[in-house]
């Protein structure tokens, strides 16, 4: 019976080992997957967000409107899809619909004990007019204090505006936003 049992578990470890393999081996790891209608799990208190058909990559696409009313971001927290380890490039496809230049910081977290700026990763986003592909490479990357970041334990990912205002709200589109290793 003991042999029947450790059997099954060594069987079910290398299927999903496999199906974890197929999820990476393809051309684009989606940390988000738009187009299933995947949404944020973490959204801050002064940014709006919902599926939109406006923008998106491909007809009958969906995209993710972004309104930021303030200082807050949006992101995922504990993502599904945490280890970024054999990817080159983080990719994310925005639409600017306004005529103004809009700036943006994506961070990312990795499983360090300390939790504060010198721990992340941290990419300033330039996006002018319309479309805006950004290509932001991985590997190597290192935290705010210079020392490695680990890739294969990522905890929270996010994006934000530090121009929105109350005031004066900015709004984005997000299109797709994945992982891959041809630049």
């Amino acid at each position: 019976m003991k042999k029947i049992i450790l059997s099954v578990l060594i069987l079910g470890s290398i299927l999903i080992c496999q199906e974890a393999k197929k999820e990476t081996s393809g051309k684009k790891f989606y940390i988000l997957n738009i187009q299933q209608g995947e949404l944020f799990n973490d959204i801050g208190e002064n940014v709006d967000v919902s599926l939109s058909e406006e923008y998106a990559i491909k007809q009958g696409g969906l995209s993710i409107k972004i309104v930021y009313k303030g200082g807050n971001s949006c992101g995922d927290w504990n993502p599904k899809r945490n280890n970024w380890s054999d990817f080159n490039y983080l990719k994310m496809v925005f639409h600017n619909p306004s005529q103004e230049i809009i700036k943006l910081n994506f961070a990312a977290r990795d499983d360090s004990k300390k939790r504060d700026y010198s721990t992340r990763f941290d990419q300033s986003i330039v996006l002018k007019p319309g479309k805006n592909e950004i290509t932001i490479p991985i590997q190597g990357a290192t935290n705010n204090s210079g020392e490695p970041f680990n890739l294969k334990k990522i905890t929270h990912w996010f994006i934000w505006c530090p121009t929105a205002k109350a005031e004066k709200p900015v709004t984005v589109y997000l299109c797709d936003i994945y992982l891959t290793n041809e630049e």
